[in-house]
């Protein structure tokens, strides 16, 4: 070859060197410009970056035995199998990568992997691998006390695969901030899964866990800068005795997929009136002489916790969601199973938007404040469906697993938009202070039993938009305010059984809304803004219709037989005697009824002062 021609080839590969260069680093930026909206800086070597061979130290596991020292900074590429650990102990300003690549460590005394001191250790999982740590049990030092035991920050990259088995106490903790940026991690430990003491973050990855402490965690508490986690996506099925996730501060979800059992799951709680009471499982335990609760909730922050997106399955013995801060919902899909609060914020809890099915729990959403902007909820409670009050939800030694937020004050449930559907065999919306609505729908089944209401608050109920349909008992019902901008009308009827449809049209027979409540109801309050002032509505028991999934239909159902026709006189309009008479309302006649409270109503028909003197009829609407 010629010299020019050499020269062309040589120019040739410094181009396509450079180009891939380029390529390189900007997927590289590209991915690390993708977490910027999350607040988490990423070095460069927090990204898994192909290596040299002729750069790399290689360690074959098959010829080591005991321990194996890493004394010298670098890249350490691993493979093979070891009975006995690896120590790093490395300047504290050094960086070690180990490339696990088909290895496999079983530990005879303490941790699989230890760093002692450095400044960061990057495990890197090489890709299409399968690799395997073991620790033993059996270790006289505190502070090594899992399989993987890093006493300064701990990053995990690669696409291969890690499966752990914790025989010691935790399976990965990092002293200061842990990164887990992809991989595939199988984990089953003795107590903890994942622990970043100072922060945790987690990029992406897919994560199998089951452990008898808490799956993942952040733990250091004294300081307000440190203790979040922060999780960018992913796929975690977790498994946990205690929390299924926890942080010591905030923790922040913008996406992901979440399946979570924690505490045994919600049949492990037994709930009584006012309280709940966990199983057999977990137990209490003895900690520096002071008894403490075990936590057994889904996804926990002592701060706030700010969920964007994602899918949640949550089976929990405690909370499903549980702040001692905030709250905030922006989008994601919910299915939860709870023992005891669907999802319990001790300030305020905002839904911006999404789904959320709240299949059992004893009270569905708790907060302060509840604030529902949008999205689609539907709420089963063995009390109440959505509460807003203050106190603590924390147990305490002297009084375990008693529910405390119960406060009066200046407290509110706000609905603005969105869909809301309640099952509650305890209060359906229960304010310690006041409800407000100019939005959206509010559907509310139940209570049956005269304890309790569909609605109750202690100040007031304005609703100034929406639609409203409360269905339970009479004894302690309460209707919305005088001083509300939107007429609302409450019927007291003879008790009807569940599943019976009721409807309201106008006095030319327009469909106005109907809903078939699933609990055996009385009482029944309607707002929506179709109601006029001085004119006429039927309301009809029976018939047959399909609601749509907001819990109501406003048109398609037929048959029925006419109960009452009532004219709208005042913002609030009521037929037939029961409710509750609070006081400032009885003048108004507000639809809290005169009757004192825990006195029935007659349930004949013929006893209610109704002003429709024709027989009942039979319509199709």
């Amino acid at each position: 070859m010629n010299y020019k021609a050499r020269r062309r080839l040589l120019l040739f590969l410094l181009c396509m060197l450079w180009l891939c260069a380029c390529t390189s680093k900007q997927a590289l930026e590209d991915d690390q410009q993708s977490s910027e909206n999350t607040q988490v800086t990423y070095a460069e070597d927090d990204f898994y970056l192909d290596f040299d061979q002729k750069d790399v130290n290689e360690i074959d596991l098959d010829q080591k035995q005991g321990e194996v020292k890493i004394t010298n900074a670098g890249t350490y590429v691993l493979h093979g199998s070891l009975q006995g650990s690896l120590s790093i102990d490395v300047g504290e300003q050094e960086t070690v990568r180990l490339v696990l690549k088909e290895a496999s460590i079983t530990s005879s005394s303490g941790p699989a992997i230890r760093c002692n001191n450095g400044k960061k250790l990057i495990i890197s999982l090489y890709q299409d691998t399968k690799n395997q740590l073991i620790d033993a049990a059996n270790t006289a030092d505190s502070e090594a006390d899992a399989t993987i035991s890093v006493q300064n920050d701990l990053t995990v990259n690669g696409s291969g695969s890690l499966s752990i088995q914790a025989n010691i106490q935790n399976a990965i903790k990092a002293k200061d901030t842990l990164k887990l940026m992809d991989g595939s991690l199988q984990i089953k430990s003795v107590d903890n899964g994942i622990i970043g003491k100072d922060a945790l973050y987690i990029h992406e990855g897919s994560y199998q866990i089951e452990a008898s402490g808490d799956a993942i965690k952040s733990t250091y508490d004294k300081d307000d800068e440190k203790g979040d986690i922060i999780i960018e996506n992913g796929s975690f099925e977790l498994t946990a005795a205690q929390d299924g996730i926890q942080a010591a501060r905030n923790l922040t979800i913008y996406n992901g997929n979440f399946q979570i059992e924690a505490g045994g799951g919600s049949t492990n709680a037994v709930k009584t009136n006012n309280a709940f009471q966990h199983g057999s499982f977990p137990q209490r335990e003895q900690t520096n002489s002071e008894e403490e609760t075990i936590s057994t909730k889904g996804i926990k922050a002592t701060g706030t916790l700010i969920i964007k997106d994602g899918v949640f399955t949550l089976n929990t013995c405690d909370d499903s969601l549980h702040a001692n801060g905030d709250i905030t919902l922006t989008n994601g899909s919910f299915t939860i199973t709870s023992g005891d609060d669907g999802i319990h914020a001790d300030d305020t809890l905002t839904i911006d938007n999404g789904s959320i099915n709240i299949t059992e729990s004893y009270e569905g959403l708790e907060g302060a404040d509840v604030i529902i902007n949008d999205g689609d909820i539907q709420i089963v409670s063995d009390d109440d469906g959505i509460n807003a009050a203050g106190g603590s939800d924390q147990d305490s030694a002297t009084e375990p697993f008693i529910d405390h937020f119960r406060q009066g004050g200046d407290y509110t449930i706000q609905i603005h938009g969105g869909t809301v559907l309640v099952d509650a065999k305890g209060d359906g919306l229960d304010s310690n202070g006041t409800i407000e609505m100019d939005g959206g729908s509010v559907v509310v089944f139940g209570p049956s039993d005269g304890g309790n209401g569909a609605l109750d608050y202690e100040e007031a109920f304005k609703i100034n938009g929406g639609i409203l349909i409360a269905a339970g008992s009479s004894q302690m019902a309460q209707a919305p305010s005088s001083d509300s901008s939107q007429n609302a009308v409450m019927f007291n009827i003879s008790q009807q059984e569940a599943n019976t449809l009721f409807y309201l049209c106008d006095a030319s027979g327009n469909p106005i809304i109907a809903a078939a409540p699933s609990r055996t109801y009385d009482n029944i309050v309607i707002s929506t803004p179709k109601l006029t002032l001085q004119k006429e509505y039927q309301l009809y028991i029976g018939g047959s219709g399909t609601e749509n999934d907001a819990g109501y239909m406003e048109s398609g159902f037929s048959g029925g037989t006419l109960l009452s026709a009532i004219t709208l006189t005042d913002t609030i309009t009521q037929y037939g005697q029961g409710g509750m008479n609070m006081p400032g309302n009885r003048e108004k006649g507000n639809g809290r009824g005169d009757m004192p409270p825990g006195e029935q109503f007659p349930s004949e028909r013929k006893d209610f002062d109704s002003p429709m003197d024709q027989a009942p009829e039979e319509v199709q609407m």
